[in-house]
């Protein structure tokens, strides 16, 4: 005759070694799946810092930069705190001449313009200088072959700036100075301020030519894309998931 079948449940022993066991297998899969993730993690970051190296290496051994956006982020981080500082009291000291002018009763109405437009002058060669750092500095690192050019264009900018600045504020000082003491004494004109404002507008006219003149150059090296759409073409071309990654 045949035995009988034993249909009682395994120990309870023997269940808890089978738990054990299989806990103990998902977690070494779980933690080579992680080791896994990592390693490809770095050798992606690894292939991505090999193409920078063999895109700018060139670039890096000829000027010190890998390109223009290396360079761009090195000169703002210099000269992000002046330029800040100058744009402040260049704002400020503006406000401050535009309003002596509009309600003056009296002192030398010629030189708080010359103080004014000085303070202007400082205020749009430091927005200049910021903007056109700010716009090369998230760019990609596009050849960058002549940065001391660029440098000394950049130092003309923010030092001229820290001067026109420097002698708004002595123009605003002597104004004060001159002002009579007699409270009904008229408005003095001690010159025209036409002269002035032709200043600015010939000073506001060289940095637009010399900022279109900086685009144009670029532009005509890395093509007309480099000024607009050129991060949206790198980003199309960036592989993404798909649905049939998954499958």
């Amino acid at each position: 005759m045949n035995s009988a079948v034993d249909h009682r449940p395994p120990k309870k022993g023997k269940i808890d070694d089978w738990r054990r066991e299989a806990t103990s297998t998902w977690q070494r899969i779980v933690a080579d799946c992680k080791v896994l993730k990592e390693e490809i993690r770095a050798s992606k970051d690894e292939i991505s810092e090999i193409r920078d190296i063999a895109r700018t290496q060139t670039n890096k051994q000829m000027t010190g930069y890998k390109g223009i956006s290396d360079w761009a982020k090195d000169a703002l981080d210099a000269h992000n705190e002046s330029i800040r500082a100058l744009s402040a009291v260049s704002v400020l000291g503006a406000g401050l001449s535009y309003t002596s002018i509009v309600s003056a009763t009296r002192g030398n109405i010629s030189y708080m313009c010359c103080s004014f437009v000085l303070f202007m002058i400082c205020l749009m060669f430091a927005t200049a200088v910021q903007v056109v750092l700010t716009w090369c500095s998230h760019r990609a690192n596009y050849p960058f072959p002549n940065p001391h050019l660029w440098e000394i264009i950049v130092a003309i900018g923010v030092y001229g700036a820290g001067a026109s600045m420097a002698v708004a504020i002595i123009f605003l000082l002597v104004s004060v100075q001159l002002l009579s003491p007699n409270p009904s004494a008229p408005p003095v004109v001690t010159f025209s301020p036409k002269a002035s404002a032709y200043v600015t507008y010939a000073l506001l006219g060289s940095i637009f030519i010399i900022v279109l003149l900086a685009f144009s150059t670029f532009a005509s090296a890395n093509g007309f894309k480099f000024l607009i759409w050129r991060r949206s073409e790198e980003r199309l071309a960036t592989k993404a998931k798909r649905l049939e990654d998954f499958v």
